[in-house]
């Protein structure tokens, strides 16, 4: 941990955000406080201009943004677990900071605030915050800290506001998910320590015709998690992955009774066999 060269490498993702990634770029170049930073973007082969913009944007900051542009799309030859295999493998900083290329940064003081909370606090892993979706903060009302404990209960942010410690996790384990998500690399940290919430709205989180869970219905983001936390389970086979496992099966069976009978093969309490039961026969 104490061979990094830089303080924080911001890790980016991109694919036909031309609409946003301007003011995404502009949020992390906006960053103020005594902190170097390196800005690894990887664009997976956008057609919209995208590329365009991020090399205009390498030549006025040549030594801060090191772009990756793919030629043929990964994501849809099946690489899903992207800033892992591209990114996080070539980051010098000491800590990863996290946001996608259609989301951006609001608050200048972002990376300085959650930095201060994982060198006061050792035995913290990762810090999240509060964000705007729609222009309405999504703030969880304090700050705290939490744990692989809390994960199957609240999701604590979303992937803008991520700030972690590098180095402590072989990212390699992430790239073994067919459904590889930031869920994933949430719940692998946790494993390994403590997380802090700073209830402060530090980025702009978008919904867009383009975003992976923007057009889908209810339903279909349920299934979409059910198969994300089914896999979580199989892989995994502890406590944790258990009950998210579970609370996904209860989630569809609101709509479909089959994933009900399912979830009550997989109860770990007296609790949720009556959380089965009560929607088996609502």
């Amino acid at each position: 941990m104490d061979n990094y060269s830089i303080d924080v490498s911001i890790c980016c993702i991109t694919y036909n955000h031309v609409s946003f990634i301007e003011r995404c770029l502009d949020g992390f170049i906006a960053q103020q406080g005594d902190l170097s930073i390196e800005i690894l973007i990887h664009d997976d082969a956008s057609t919209d201009g995208t590329q365009e913009i991020i090399k205009n944007y390498q030549k006025r900051y040549p030594n801060l943004i090191k772009p990756i542009f793919q030629k043929e799309n990964q994501w849809s030859k099946g690489v899903h677990a992207i800033n892992s295999q591209y990114n996080f493998s070539r980051a010098k900083g000491k800590y990863i900071a996290l946001c996608e290329g259609d989301d951006f940064w609001t608050n200048p003081h972002k990376l300085n605030k959650q930095v201060e909370v994982l060198n006061k606090y050792k035995n913290c892993i990762l810090v999240s915050g509060g964000y705007l979706k729609d222009d309405v903060p999504q703030l969880l009302g304090s700050s705290f800290f939490f744990n692989l404990q809390d994960f199957p209960y609240v999701w604590k942010t979303k992937t803008l506001t991520l700030v972690f410690r590098n180095g402590l996790l072989d990212y390699r384990q992430l790239q073994q998910y067919n459904n590889s998500r930031d869920i994933h690399l949430v719940y692998h940290l946790l494993r390994l320590g403590d997380a802090f919430y700073i209830n402060e709205v530090l980025g702009q989180y978008n919904t867009h015709n383009a975003g992976i869970f923007s057009t889908l219905s209810q339903q279909e983001i349920d299934q979409l998690h059910y198969h994300i936390y089914k896999e979580l389970y199989n892989i995994n086979k502890e406590p944790i992955s258990k009950k998210c496992y579970f609370n996904s099966l209860v989630d569809l069976g609101r709509t479909n009774k089959a994933y009900t009978v399912l979830a009550l093969f997989h109860v770990s309490s007296f609790v949720d066999f009556k959380i089965a039961i009560i929607n088996l026969f609502k």
